[in-house]
């Protein structure tokens, strides 16, 4: 009766020990989701400043190399972590960048609608 006790707990253990390394990692998704902003302001300063390409293109590269560094890093972290989750963890830091976008984004609306207001008010 003892040893049917232990395997229960042994198999529950394993099964959660699986569950935890199903979803996506927070390290993971943060450290990817800088690797690529952080490639994506490289290439666009390399594309646009050294380059000197067009404006389009050097903002089309960025992205590009965002989506690759993105995708690159979480599934080398993935990998090396041992975690099975990888398109989670992408989708996720995908998101993440989103996120950081719009949030930017909303800083510079609101940064332009009250220095319009401070301007016609003649503050």
């Amino acid at each position: 009766m003892a040893g049917s006790y232990a395997a229960r707990d042994e198999t529950l253990a394993e099964l959660l020990d699986e569950d935890a390394r199903s979803g996506p990692s927070l390290p993971i998704v943060l450290l990817s989701a800088a690797f690529g902003v952080a490639a994506a302001v490289i290439t666009f300063y390399v594309a646009y400043t050294v380059a000197i390409l067009r404006l389009e293109v050097a903002v089309a590269l960025a992205v590009l190399m965002l989506c690759f560094a993105v995708g690159g890093t979480g599934a080398l972290l993935s990998a090396a972590t041992g975690s099975r989750a990888t398109l989670p963890t992408i989708g996720l830091s995908c998101a993440v960048i989103v996120v950081i976008f719009l949030m930017f984004g909303l800083c510079m609306v609101v940064g332009a609608l009250a220095a319009t207001l401070l301007i016609a008010v003649g503050a």
